[in-house]
């Protein structure tokens, strides 16, 4: 290739150029506008390619991002490692909650886990169930207290409604209640 890329951005035009000199849109489509003849110079390669988000990283933003007035400068230069090598945002927002070396630690968990699949070194795929199983699983312990205390059904579904602040089928109660799922 005899082409060389411009220092233009990358761009498949300015939306102003399509305007008229009155501000209105051009009438026709392509060729068929016939106030202007068409521009030349079109097609090749550009000149330039826009700088990859990850060059953004690294910014005084992600800096202010991970500053609190409890983070120490050693936890604020850690953190700030991780974001500059492409740790994602999620993984981020994780690492400083639960601060840096706890962060390693679950990490150091999962990379040696065999419930994790790994994908050739570049990345550990886990599985984890949504939080809203956990809090079910909870509700359903809870129901099952009430159940060994002797409620009925009907005081445990106002219990669950009052303290829970949620709705439960007179169905999923009963069968919590039924079959000797709950000992006495």
């Amino acid at each position: 290739m005899s082409e060389l890329r411009s220092g233009k951005r990358a761009q498949a035009w300015d939306q102003l150029d399509l305007l008229t000199p009155d501000g209105s849109p051009p009438h026709g489509v392509g060729g068929r506008q016939a106030s202007e003849a068409a521009q030349g110079g079109g097609g090749g390669y550009l000149n330039g390619c826009t700088p990859p988000k990850a060059a953004l990283r690294g910014s005084k933003k992600i800096a202010q991002f991970f500053a609190s007035p409890t983070t120490e400068p050693r936890e604020e230069a850690l953190l700030a490692e991780l974001d500059a090598m492409g740790l994602s945002r999620v993984m981020l927002q994780v690492a400083h909650t639960i601060g840096f070396d706890n962060f390693m630690a679950m990490w150091q968990i999962l990379d040696g886990s065999y419930e994790a699949l790994a994908d050739n070194d570049s990345g550990i795929y886990i599985r984890l169930q949504r939080l809203s199983a956990y809090k079910r699983y909870q509700r359903n312990r809870f129901i099952e207290a009430m159940v060994r205390t002797g409620m009925t059904q009907p005081e445990i579904s106002r219990a669950v409604k009052r303290d829970l602040g949620e709705e439960v089928s007179d169905r999923h109660i009963f069968r919590l209640m039924a079959g000797g799922r709950v000992k006495a």
